[in-house]
């Protein structure tokens, strides 16, 4: 009888009465506040899993079971690039320095007055220890000095977004964050990620041809596009949602021995008494936190591809991608294997699929009838928002308005508007800190009316690759400014050159100095690259290429979108305008030496040409009158 049971099923039965409850055994294994946070997961699993993918990083079973270390040597996890960042204190150090600050941090928070947050902060922390178990029961001084010795106090204050109050442990104020050496580069691509990923679906349901994928290794992945995909096009419509870990720091257990560096310490709004909250999991605003919570995100990532389900990974948040009649699949898929593991999500604001939601703080809109662009805009909530602070901050003294300047809050409105807007309204009121000429009804209008940024899925066309130059020389008593672009296309293996060298008008050159502006090489080098992007849309609009700038400043500048220099704002206005129909560019720095268009802004045509060259003839990007020609005809 026992031999007709088929051998993968008497493995399982072995296993079963000989190994035992493994599970129970390691949890019982575990320091107590690290088996409080982690009861609900399955460690064993998730290792064995790890090591089935061949997971580079085979320490995260171990601190997931002993803790993460917040203070000291991070060592390479493998799965990001290397960036060592020395800490400036040793653990050692950091606590000797405790024995006199920590008087000092208590002291600090025992004198500071209450404010409107204090009394939903102190509810918010005795709820992360009473009903949560992320915190330890609060503790007098005393008892503090009794169970760690040395230890450090951190601040925690609440930073409040919309109707929510965050609470932030300060670790940098106690220094845990000093004594934290870091090697891991976070690279943070999910959003680059998912949009390549959207336009090569939305082009190969275009064409219905082969799929042709090249990986890292070499290996190429190819094959036609199947039936079921191509046949009924109305089954096969991209559509996406972000799957969010629910308190994600709060899953991931802090090492017992680190407990001394993050004693959330606060004062009851009743008694007026400071007590401190040994923390039991990884604290936000801890360092060290950011790269242990992430090698976890990617581990989880890799567990949903195994799965085939296509996703990206930004932190706490996994955008899903998939095509409509997979999307309920998908769906169940993924929360059974984070329920399988013992993660938590944020269920309650989840989205289900749709062609169109909200991802990594802007709106992503796959719902082009035509398949032929994904368009992205910022969260119709910011649009709102960001013009109501706006005008709070034009209204506001200006003492009131530095101060708001400077603050987190309007940061955070910066760092979460899509493209160059956030940079832009920051910018609209620096540096003396008036509104600027962006400022008002200008940048709100672009703002809540602006179209949203359009990324092509068309297939790929021509090779263009562009070099601009400008040159200031003197001029009797003024200035000679002059530009020079080149471009080198190539389209059905064929390549043609394309350049101009022109002056710019005496006017503008004049206006630009009478302004104060004493170096105009910057402008005139921006006022190169708008030109050209502007002489040679043709080959540019929803295409992809590559701008080579020689000055570090200009390419600073197209990168960012943005600048502190008001005329260097007033040129990328019009760059911006110029990309109405949007290509993919990458601005790369190219030394003056090697840069082919130095010659065209000098007068010459003397520089390296790939097949037939033509000669262009701008008009201002600006005034919009035709620029004068420089230099020799014809000779290329």
């Amino acid at each position: 009888m026992c031999r007709a049971l088929p051998d993968q099923a008497m493995v399982v039965l072995g296993h079963l009465l000989i190994e035992g409850p493994v599970k129970a055994e390691l949890h019982k294994s575990l320091a107590p506040s690290v088996a409080e946070v982690v009861k609900g997961k399955r460690l064993l699993l998730l290792d064995r899993i790890a090591k089935s993918l061949q997971w580079l990083d085979t320490r995260l079973h171990q601190d997931m079971t002993s803790g993460f270390k917040i203070v000291g040597e991070e060592f390479p996890s493998g799965i990001f690039p290397l960036e060592p960042r020395p800490a400036t204190l040793t653990p050692e150090e950091l606590l000797a320095q405790s024995r006199s600050t920590k008087p000092l941090i208590w002291e600090q928070i025992n004198d500071a007055p209450l404010d409107a947050n204090s009394r939903e902060l102190f509810e918010i922390t005795e709820a992360e220890y009473r009903e949560k178990g992320w915190l330890e029961q609060p503790r007098t001084w005393e008892e503090l000095e009794l169970l760690f010795g040395d230890w450090l106090p951190a601040k925690r204050f609440g930073v409040r977004q919309r109707d929510k109050l965050r609470p932030i442990d300060d670790l940098a104020a106690n220094g845990a964050n000093s004594a934290f050496a870091a090697c891991d580069k976070l690279t943070l691509r999910a959003f680059d990620e998912l949009n390549w990923c959207a336009t090569y679906i939305m082009r190969a349901l275009v064409q219905k041809g082969a799929v042709h994928l090249v990986l890292s290794c070499g290996r190429v992945i190819s094959g036609p596009l199947h039936d079921f995909w191509r046949i009924k096009t109305d089954r096969a419509r991209p559509l996406l949602k972000t799957i969010d870990l629910k308190a994600a720091y709060k899953q991931l257990p802090l090492h017992p021995e680190h407990r001394r560096f993050c004693v959330v310490a606060l004062k009851h709004p009743d008694s007026g008494q400071v007590r401190g909250y040994a923390s039991r999991v990884l604290p936000f605003g801890a360092s060290g936190s950011v790269t242990c919570f992430n090698r976890v995100a990617r581990l989880i990532q890799r567990i949903l591809q195994e799965a085939w389900i296509l996703n990206c990974n930004y932190f706490d948040d996994f955008p899903v991608l998939e095509l409509s009649a997979l999307s309920g699949s998908a769906d169940s898929t993924a929360h059974c294997i984070l329920d399988l593991l013992g993660f938590e999500c944020s269920t309650e604001k989840e989205e289900p699929f749709k062609s169109s939601a909200d991802v990594l703080g802007v709106t992503v809109d796959l719902s082009c009838e035509d398949l032929s662009e994904v368009r992205v805009r910022n969260r119709e909530v910011k649009c709102c928002e960001v013009p109501l602070s706006m005008r709070f901050l034009i209204g506001a003294p200006s003492g009131l308005r530095k101060s708001l300047l400077s603050s987190g809050g309007f940061s955070f409105l910066k760092g979460n508007s899509w493209d160059a807007w956030g940079d832009w309204l920051c910018l609209s009121f620096a540096p003396s800190g008036l509104p600027g000429e962006s400022s008002s009804s200008g940048t709100e209008n672009r703002l809540l009316h602006g179209p949203p940024r359009a990324i092509s899925a068309r297939p790929p066309g021509a090779n263009v690759i562009v070099f601009t130059d400008g040159a200031c020389e003197p001029e009797g008593d003024s200035m000679l400014c002059s530009i020079g672009g080149v471009l080198y296309v190539e389209s059905s293996g064929k390549w043609a050159t394309r350049y101009f060298g022109c002056r710019l008008p005496d006017s503008l050159v004049k206006t630009w100095s009478a302004s104060g502006k004493k170096h105009l090489i910057g402008p005139v080098e921006l006022y190169a690259v708008t030109t050209a992007r502007l002489l040679w849309r043709e080959y540019l609009d929803f295409a992809k290429g590559i701008f080579f700038i020689d000055h570090a400043g200009v390419h600073a500048a197209c990168v960012n979108g943005s600048s502190h220099d008001r005329l260097w704002r007033l040129i990328l206005l019009k760059l911006e305008e110029a990309d109405a129909k949007p290509m993919i560019a990458w601005y790369a720095h190219v030394p003056s030496q090697s840069n082919p268009a130095d010659p065209p802004s000098k007068g010459s045509g003397l520089f390296p040409v790939w097949g037939t060259c033509s000669r262009d003839h701008p008009k201002c990007c600006i005034s919009g009158e035709l620029l004068s020609s420089f230099g020799e005809t014809g000779v290329c």
